[in-house]
């Protein structure tokens, strides 16, 4: 995320530098916390595992996204309380990277996030607003995002919309279909 917010800085307002720094330090701060705390346990050889990010925490994401001047318009509804950990990871996840591509590759364009979770699935739909795509060829996001959604048993679609935004819709299975 570091890096995706520092590479967005030099498409943003320059009125915004001050904000989007902070949110890179703020960033930064978290992740060397979160190496210390994995460096300590494996200092300890505690074999115990970090909790993983669950859906309760996208807004805390949508948030580190809205620091560095991107528009994120979230919304997440169902009882995610329920889903097995496997599933709530990767859901997570794909919000996670369709985020982080949206800001690397559309840098400038607003963000609408919409996670529904029901007896049956949970579908997401990450868009932006239309800013023309940069394509830098580097990435492995799609990629990483079909393997979670495939291991699932799930389907996704990716490209741009007949309105012209670019648009990740993921559907992940409650329950194992195989």
């Amino acid at each position: 995320m570091i890096a995706i917010q520092a590479e967005a800085a030099r498409f943003r307002d320059p009125a915004t530098t001050p904000q989007t720094l902070v949110a890179i330090r703020e960033s930064a701060v978290t992740a060397l916390g979160e190496m210390r705390r994995i460096l300590g346990v494996l200092r300890s050889e505690d074999t115990g595992v970090l909790p993983q990010p669950t859906l309760a925490e996208v807004d805390r994401l949508a948030d580190s996204v809205r620091a560095t001047g991107t528009s994120v318009d979230m919304e997440v509804s169902g009882r995610y309380a329920s889903l097995t950990p496997g599933v709530e990871l990767s859901a997570y996840r794909i919000v996670q990277e369709a985020m982080s591509n949206a800001v690397r590759h559309a840098p400038g364009a607003a963000i609408r996030v919409c996670v529904v979770v029901s007896d049956d699935e949970v579908r997401i739909e990450v868009d932006n607003d239309g800013v023309p795509v940069i394509d830098s060829g580097a990435g492995q996001g799609l990629i990483g995002m079909r393997e979670r959604v495939s291991l699932h048993g799930g389907t996704m679609t990716d490209g741009p919309t007949p309105s012209g935004q670019f648009r990740v819709a993921a559907t992940l299975p409650v329950t194992d279909p195989r």
